[in-house]
């Protein structure tokens, strides 16, 4: 026996534990999807329902009521094996008769002015047995009962005048032909007699036509016999019944109906829209738009942030929340990035604007502050800058204050009172310059950025998005770590990439991606509370004291 390898005998193993972990990963992304959605679905399935319902209360009641028939047999057929079977065709073609013109005007005539409301009539056989049923649908219970009714003795009085007339007819020819018979025999009678009985071809001639003369005289007293006691084939089972209740709407029944449907479009559409949608929404899409970046944090939204425009510390705000441990995690991903590389410098940048940069740049800084260390944010988004707006503070000087040498840069940081150890100073972006990045571009900055870096642990550089300027690009060659932020459901895959391989071609160092704005109550939310609540019953410090703005500057 060949021995085999332990690769080749694990390897089926992994096969398929990868199958089954792509399995897996797929109906979480379809999970997701519907959640994310879920909203539309519950519209669709609220707009279908509604209007079933509301379709079944203004619609007309119609009632059904049924008569049945018994078409007797119509004989026996021989198939192509020798077998044989009951005639197909016969039940099918009173069927086909019950459904023509003519038994339609007559009943109509009998229902007069009430015919009028007669909406349908169907008719069918009762799977492969002889039953024959009429159903009449009417918006008044009354008419569907005598019009299914009358549409059954209709057609078994049609089919019995039919085989009466047919009988009658059958009967005259009988007649007819026993005349003739009669006649014929009286004639070899006479020839008989005349020839004195001596011709016994005579006489055989006559019994035979004695014969005939007899048969055809006892089928026409049967025919007489018969007419007034024929069905026709067909015989009436059973009258319609008075209906209940209404065949349709049935409310119920439609309401179940659409929710099916309201739930089938709804899904449908939100993988639609998921197609059609070109923003990250988790932190696997991330990874796969940005060419494999480090996601060194995922931010919770904020259910209560209406106005994106207006500044909020969250993590001063509720530092118990969610949200501000998700921030707190972050900060502890960058001091672990700062052991294995230096990272006096960190520019905090996103690919389009409003997607959280600064918002992200000024939670860290309360959270690194907290944590003992010398924090300065510098505001370096010399087109929008919002940082001070975080802080309560003034921009009225700052960054390009002390570029201009308007202002020293220790008059020019306004200080943040927080506790814990350590400091938290701001230098806002200063008068605003009409050439932000020629200004950047200068050596000035980097004599500035080395200044301030010089006085601190770290130093936070929020700076404008990537994509529509170059601002960012410039500073980026000028530090430590790129932190590039995204937002769900807001950065668009293609903006993500493109900014990753910007900086790429900017040699800058990108050390990772933290994610804004993801969904509480999905993939991430029970991670965040179960962190938040170990913390707590470890006895651990949960960087809850109050952050205030010092007058000192």
């Amino acid at each position: 026996m060949t021995g085999r390898s332990p690769e080749t005998v694990l390897r089926p193993l992994v096969t398929s534990a990868a199958l089954e972990t792509t399995a897996e990963s797929t109906l979480r992304d379809y999970i997701r999807v519907l959640l994310r959605r879920k909203w539309l679905i519950i519209v669709a399935v609220l707009v279908a329902v509604g209007v079933s319902v509301a379709l079944s209360l203004v619609s007309t009641k119609i009632y059904a009521a049924s008569s049945q028939i018994l078409a007797e047999s119509q004989g026996t057929v021989f198939t192509q094996d020798g077998a044989i079977v009951s005639d197909p065709t016969g039940v099918a073609t009173q069927v086909e008769v019950i459904r023509s013109r003519p038994v339609a005007i007559e009943v109509s005539k009998r229902l007069g002015e009430r015919g009028q409301l007669v909406s349908a009539v169907r008719v069918g056989a009762v799977g492969t047995t002889r039953v024959i049923t009429i159903t009449a649908e009417s918006s008044d219970r009354e008419v569907a009962r005598d019009a299914a009714t009358t549409y059954a003795k209709v057609y078994v009085e049609q089919r019995r005048t039919a085989a009466v007339d047919a009988l009658q007819e059958t009967g005259r020819v009988l007649l007819q032909r026993a005349q003739q018979a009669k006649a014929q025999l009286d004639d070899l009678d006479a020839k008989i007699a005349a020839a004195k009985g001596g011709d016994p071809g005579l006489k055989t001639q006559r019994d035979a036509v004695a014969a005939q003369y007899t048969l055809y005289q006892s089928r026409y007293d049967q025919s007489g016999v018969d007419a007034p006691l024929t069905r026709g084939g067909v015989q009436l089972l059973q009258d319609a019944a008075l209906p209940g209740g209404p065949v349709r709407p049935k409310p119920v029944r439609n309401g179940i109906l659409a929710l099916g449907l309201g739930l089938f479009v709804g899904a449908g559409a939100a993988f639609l829209f998921e197609f059609l949608d070109d923003t990250v929404k988790t932190s696997e899409d991330v990874e796969r738009h940005s060419k494999g970046a480090n996601i060194l944090g995922v931010i919770p939204a904020v259910a209560d942030w209406r106005n994106r425009d207006m500044a909020r510390l969250v993590t001063v705000e509720d530092p118990t929340a969610p949200i501000s441990e998700a921030y707190r995690s972050l900060r502890t991903s960058l001091q672990f990035i700062g052991l294995r590389q230096p990272l006096r410098t960190l520019l905090v940048t996103s690919p389009m604007a409003a997607e959280g940069k600064t918002t992200t740049l000024a939670n860290i800084a309360v959270t690194l502050a907290r944590s003992g260390r010398r924090v300065i944010c510098v505001d370096c988004d010399l087109r929008r800058p919002r940082l001070h707006s975080f802080f309560g503070l003034s921009s009225t000087t700052g960054f390009t204050s002390v570029l201009l040498g308007d202002q020293p840069l220790s008059a020019s940081l306004q200080s943040v009172s927080v506790s814990g150890g350590g400091s938290l100073r701001v230098l806002a972006s200063g008068p605003l310059p009409p050439n932000p990045a020629e200004l950047l571009g200068t050596s000035r900055v980097a004599e500035l950025l080395a200044a301030v870096s010089a006085d601190a642990d770290i130093v936070l550089i929020d700076a404008p998005p990537l994509l529509p300027i170059t601002d960012a690009v410039v500073l980026s060659s000028r530090v430590d770590g790129v932190l590039l932020v995204a937002t769900a459901q807001v950065t668009s895959r293609r903006h993500l990439a493109r900014a990753v391989e910007l900086l790429g071609q900017a040699g800058a160092e990108t050390i990772g991606i933290a994610l804004n704005g993801v969904s509480s109550d999905g993939e991430y939310g029970y991670a965040y509370n179960y962190s938040y609540k170990e913390r707590g019953a470890e006895g651990g410090r949960r960087d809850t004291e109050p952050v205030s703005v010092s007058d000192d500057f």
